[in-house]
This record gives structure tokens, C-alpha cells and sequence, in this order.
């Protein structure tokens, strides 16, 4: 499940937020190591939020800052979206 979580993050990266993706790894920080700006985040949290129609509910003062993060939020959203099924 995961692979897959991480498999789509990379092609949303690189589709909608126009990364290059070649070298890209899951401990790779959002901001620092792949540039997202506001704009970049805000895109890349639409289009999760889009794909799994869920809604992140990440908390502020603790966001995703890397791709791994990222995953496991998905996967921890997706696991209540589905006990609520």
C-alpha cells in the first residue's frame, strides 16, 4: 500500500508541481531538497487530497516535511476513511 501511496506522490510531483524526479528518494525533505514553495505544497496537498478524496488534516505546528512523511499521513488518513466506510 505504501509503495503505492509513494508511487503517486512522485508522479504528482512530477505532473502537477513540475519536479524533476529522477533522483528521488522518500527521506527528501519538501522544501529544502525539492524547492516547493506555498504554491508547491498547497498544489501537492490539493492533488492528494483529489486523488484519495480525503482531507490531510495535518497539523500546523507539526506539517510532512518529507516524501516519507507525506506517505505515512496518507496511509494513516486512508486507514480512517476506510474503518468510517
Amino acid at each position: 500500500m505504501k509503495i503505492d501511496i509513494y508511487n503517486e506522490i512522485v508522479r504528482i510531483l512530477q505532473e502537477q508541481c513540475e519536479i524533476e524526479t529522477t533522483n528521488i528518494d522518500k527521506n527528501l525533505d519538501l522544501q529544502k531538497d525539492l524547492g516547493l514553495d506555498s504554491v508547491g505544497l498547497l498544489t501537492l496537498a490539493t492533488e492528494i487530497e483529489n486523488h484519495w478524496e480525503l482531507y490531510l488534516n495535518e497539523t500546523p505546528e507539526d506539517p510532512p516535511q518529507t516524501i516519507e512523511d507525506l506517505v505515512n499521513l496518507i496511509d494513516v488518513r486512508l486507514q480512517e476513511k476506510m474503518a468510517t466506510e
